[in-house]
C-alpha cells in the first residue's frame, strides 16, 4: 500500500423530488492511490449506509472518523483490519488530543465500526460478543460504547484553544473585518451576533435574509436549512446545517449591522446569483475560501491589538496569538454574550439553537429580553468608543 491512502470521497447526483430538483451527496470509504490520482471504493462505504436516513453531514462525520483510524492503522501501527484491538482505538484517540466531548464521538463511530467489521470478517481479537446493548431514555436499543470504559477518564482540555474574544475588542474585530476582507464582513458578524456556523453562513442566498423587529429595534432574522449552492462541485460542499431553523442577529453597535448589509450588496451581489457570500469569480465561496479569508482577518486583528499604545491591548494580542482559534470562535462569542444577560440554560440553547430541549424551548422561553440586553450592554461599549 506504498502507493495508497484512506480518503473520503463525496459525489454528487441530481434527483428528482415530487417538490423539485435535490442534490443527494453520496459518500464513500476509498483507497487513493497519490501516484494516479485514482480512487477505488473499499466495501467499508457500506458502513455508511447506516447514516443514510439521517442527513448528508452524519455520513459525512463518520466516514472522516473511519478514514482517520484507517490510516493510523495500517500507516502508524502497522496492522490490517483483521488484528484489530480495543487497545488500537484508545492509542488512536491519543494521538489527537482531543477533548472529553470529542473522544465520546469519535468512539461511538467507532463502536458501530467494529461492529460492522465484525459481523462481515473474522477478526482475530473482536467478536460479536463483545457488543452490549442499553436502553437510551425513550425506551431505545442503543449499543454501549465500546471504549469508553478503557481511556483516560480526565477531561482533555486543549492549552491552546481558546473560545471566546472579550467583549470589549468585538467592535475593533468586526472593524477589522471591514478593512481587510470586506467579503466576509457581513459574515463574521453574523457569526458573532447570530451565532451561525461557517457552513451556515456560506450557505446563504438573499432570499434567506428578512427584516424583523426584536423588541423596539429592527434587525435581520436569516432562514438557514441544508442546501448546495456549487453544484459544479462534483465532489465537494456539503452543507452543514445542524438545524434547520430561522435565526435572530443581534443589532449591536448602532445601524453597523445595515452598514454592513448595504456594503456587501452593494460590491457583491451578482446579477442572477443568488449567493450571498461569493468568491473572486463570483461563485459561491467555499468553506475552503472562507477559512483562508478569516485566518487573513485572524492574523490583522492580532497585529492591530500588538501595535497599540495601550499596554492592555497590545498584552491581550499577544494573548490571542498564543492560542488555537478560528471560524468556530464567532460561536463561542455568541454563546458567552447570551450567558451574561441570562442564568437560563433553556434560553441559552435556544438562541444556539442547540438540539436538546429544542421542541419544548419556544413554548419555554421569550428571547427577546435577553436579545435586548445583550444589544444595550454593547451599544455602551460602542459608544464609550467613540468617546
Amino acid at each position: 500500500m506504498a502507493d495508497l491512502k484512506w480518503k473520503k470521497l463525496v459525489m454528487k447526483e441530481k434527483i428528482q423530488r415530487a417538490d423539485g430538483e435535490h442534490i443527494l451527496h453520496r459518500i464513500y470509504i476509498t483507497q487513493y492511490n497519490t501516484e494516479t490520482n485514482g480512487y477505488l471504493i473499499s466495501p467499508f462505504s457500506d458502513f455508511l449506509n447506516e447514516f443514510i436516513p439521517n442527513k448528508a453531514t452524519s455520513a459525512n462525520m463518520a466516514a472522516d472518523v473511519v478514514v482517520r483510524f484507517l490510516n493510523y492503522l495500517y500507516f502508524t501501527a502497522d496492522k490490517d483490519i483483521y488484528s484489530i484491538t480495543i487497545q488500537d482505538t484508545v492509542d488512536f484517540i491519543e494521538t489527537l488530543n482531543i477533548q472529553q466531548d470529542t473522544q465520546q464521538s469519535y468512539t461511538s463511530y467507532l463502536t458501530k465500526f467494529y461492529y460492522f467489521v465484525a459481523d462481515r470478517l473474522p477478526l482475530q481479537y473482536i467478536s460479536l460478543d463483545d457488543f452490549t446493548f442499553d436502553r437510551d431514555r425513550k425506551g431505545h436499543m442503543v449499543m454501549r460504547n465500546l471504549f469508553m470504559d478503557h481511556m483516560d477518564t480526565k477531561k482533555k482540555i486543549n492549552p491552546e484553544a481558546i473560545h471566546n474574544i472579550k467583549k470589549e475588542y468585538l467592535y475593533t474585530f468586526i472593524k477589522t473585518a471591514m478593512d481587510v476582507v470586506p467579503d466576509i464582513a457581513f459574515g463574521v458578524y453574523l457569526q458573532c451576533f447570530g451565532g451561525l456556523r461557517k457552513s451556515e453562513v456560506i450557505s446563504l442566498e438573499y432570499k434567506n435574509i428578512a427584516v424583523t423587529v426584536m423588541g423596539q429595534m429592527e434587525t435581520i432574522q436569516v432562514t438557514l436549512k441544508d442546501k448546495d449552492l456549487r453544484e459544479d462541485l462534483p465532489t465537494a460542499f456539503i452543507p452543514k446545517c445542524k438545524k434547520n431553523r430561522t435565526q435572530t442577529i443581534l443589532p449591536v453597535f448602532g445601524d453597523l449591522l445595515w452598514v454592513l448589509y448595504e456594503k456587501h450588496k452593494e460590491r457583491y451581489k451578482k446579477d442572477g446569483g443568488s449567493a450571498v457570500f461569493v468568491n473572486s469569480n463570483g461563485s459561491a465561496m467555499t468553506d475552503a475560501t472562507y477559512y483562508k479569508r478569516f485566518r487573513k482577518l485572524k492574523e490583522a486583528f492580532i497585529r492591530r491589538l500588538e501595535e497599540s499604545d495601550d499596554f492592555e491591548v497590545k498584552s491581550y494580542g499577544f494573548f490571542l496569538r498564543s492560542y488555537k482559534w478560528s471560524t468556530h470562535i464567532c460561536r463561542g462569542i455568541f454563546s458567552n454574550l447570551i450567558a451574561e444577560n441570562t442564568d437560563n440554560i433553556m434560553e441559552i440553547a435556544a438562541w444556539r439553537a442547540d438540539r436538546s430541549l429544542s421542541a419544548a424551548l419556544s413554548y419555554l422561553t421569550d428571547r427577546q429580553p435577553t436579545g435586548e440586553k445583550v444589544v444595550q450592554s454593547m451599544n455602551e461599549l460602542y459608544r464609550k468608543e467613540g468617546e
